[in-house]
């Protein structure tokens, strides 16, 4: 549960593996700078995590508990290597059936999408499951965690992703020029297959901190299935069908699993909804009104800006109004850390 440690350690090596991977790339090492920032973060979170654990193995192996956990950790290696498999599935396709230029165009959309949610999948699964496992055996204190922590969740999720969606194009224009233009809708389509996966993320967890890992791995070879079932279906029609498909296959998963929390948790159906519904229309009308900007300006960065501060105002307003509670908390959280600047 030491989150700041694991926050301190992964600011150090992103920072230390990016002025490196910079460095590398204006000596004119080319694409290698990308491949030495990748393997320095790994070697310097390894480092120092040493550093701050003080943990030293020793020369102790044990089959039991490899016998005592197996039917839990099977499970989750087999989630695992799924993922890995199906993560790399579109850039296999692609790369075999389609021109380099549109592999390059969704490989960088990829990218610029996995940097906004894989961190929220990260810091869920890291943080919920701990928590959750803590308080495994108490049903109602459990479900009452799991709610506040799907709401929280989903006020923060949901308006981020979406105006990505909205702002796509000045955005992608601005960071990357006109020449990544194409980009923009991969982009866009991605955000929205992405647009559950916190809370899937998150239903997972509670799921597994409950000793079922094997539910978990069922539904993701359900999951899996269903990416294969688009896959084959929408190939023949491009690669925006194809993301289509994904869409659909992502939110199918997600829903799926809401059904297996029902059972395992008691937790009703009607209830999970609401918690992420209320959300979904605040992040919708924000997009929204960020989108209508663009039929305003024409300039890309004086719009980006505009859009920009016009989400977060509106924003604000949305969490002063809709969520007092979390509104005081963050107030209260930013007055005490402006308090020991």
């Amino acid at each position: 549960m030491d989150f700041k440690t694991i926050a301190k350690v992964n600011l150090i090596s992103t920072t230390l593996s990016g002025i490196a991977g910079v460095t590398i790339a204006i000596l004119d090492y080319g694409v290698w700078a990308l491949v030495a920032q990748q393997v320095l973060y790994h070697f310097f979170r390894m480092i120092f995590f040493h550093i701050y654990v003080k943990w030293k193995p020793q020369r102790l192996f044990s089959f039991d508990v490899i016998r005592k956990f197996w039917k839990f950790s099977i499970h989750l290696l087999g989630t695992s290597v799924l993922n890995v498999i199906f993560n790399n599935l579109y850039i296999l396709l692609l790369g075999k059936f389609y021109p380099l230029k549109q592999v390059g165009l969704y490989s960088y959309a990829n990218k610029l999408n996995e940097t906004f949610t894989f961190s929220f999948q990260s810091i869920l699964v890291g943080s919920t499951y701990s928590l959750f496992a803590q308080i495994q055996n108490d049903d109602d204190r459990f479900r009452r965690i799991f709610r506040e922590i799907a709401r929280k969740t989903s006020i923060i999720t949901f308006p981020i992703i979406l105006v990505l969606v909205a702002i796509a194009h000045p955005f992608i224009v601005v960071l990357l020029t006109e020449k990544w233009i194409l980009a923009v809708p991969f982009f866009q389509l991605l955000c929205l297959a992405s647009l559950f996966n916190p809370l899937y993320s998150l239903n997972v967890s509670a799921l597994n901190s409950r000793g079922k890992s094997k539910i978990t791995f069922r539904i993701e070879i359900i999951k899996k299935a269903l990416i294969l079932l688009s896959v084959v279906a929408c190939f023949s029609f491009g690669i925006i069908s194809m993301l289509w498909g994904y869409i659909f296959a992502s939110t199918l998963a997600y829903l799926i699993s809401i059904l297996y929390l029902k059972t395992e948790l008691k937790h009703y159906i009607k209830h999970q909804m609401l918690d992420f519904l209320g959300c979904f229309i605040v992040g919708l009308i924000i997009a929204l009104s960020a989108f209508s900007l663009s039929y305003l300006i024409t300039n890309n960065h004086i719009l980006l800006v505009s859009q920009l501060i016009t989400s977060t105002l509106l924003y604000v307003l949305c969490i002063r109004y809709f969520y007092k509670d979390l509104y005081t908390e963050g107030m209260k959280f930013i007055k005490k850390k402006l308090q020991k600047a």
